[in-house]
């Protein structure tokens, strides 16, 4: 499946000579895990980055998700599993949120919210990492959720292994 791949032109350049990883800073973005992150929407991968690298995915044994109802079920219990007793990321952020307040009652909420970035940041990657581990216990090597808008429907790609990437350029 022919994909896009949105980054700076300086990550660009060192994907070209190295390939990607896997190993990429929290910031980069871990919704489902340590991957690598694609859509078939040239467009829509220079939201992430103006230097864009295409390529081509094997994506045989991935798990394909085109109803939204069926994501929320499988995001949902691995958010019950990652961050239980809460029943979900917004209820643990509030938890944090409170947790914060409480300890430093002087805080204002522009300062909280600073302090919640790396908290959800980090949050989003334990739930990623059990969604990704479920997956792989299941037999797939990556995911593809169909998203769209009013004009076009694409997938965004979550790649888990990095020999099913092809640079093409």
């Amino acid at each position: 499946m022919r994909a896009y791949h949105g980054t700076t032109s300086e990550n660009r350049k060192s994907i070209l000579n190295e390939g990607f990883r896997f190993d990429t800073a929290l910031h980069n973005g871990k919704l489902f895990g340590d991957a690598i992150y694609f859509t078939t929407n040239k467009e829509h991968s220079k939201e992430f980055g103006s230097a864009i690298i295409e390529v081509e995915i094997d994506v045989i044994n991935f798990m394909f998700i085109n109803d939204k109802d069926i994501y929320d079920d499988l995001f949902y219990n691995c958010v019950k599993v990652a961050l239980n007793p809460y029943k979900s990321i917004e209820e643990y952020l509030m938890y944090k949120f409170k947790a914060l307040k409480q300890e430093d009652k002087n805080l204002t909420n522009d300062e909280l919210y600073k302090l919640l970035g790396p908290i959800c940041k980090s949050t989003e990657y334990r739930v990623g990492t059990v969604l990704k581990k479920h997956l792989i216990s299941k037999g797939y090597n990556g995911l593809a959720l169909l998203m769209g808008d009013a004009d076009i429907d694409y997938y965004e790609l979550t790649v888990y292994e990095e020999k099913l990437i092809r640079i093409i350029e």
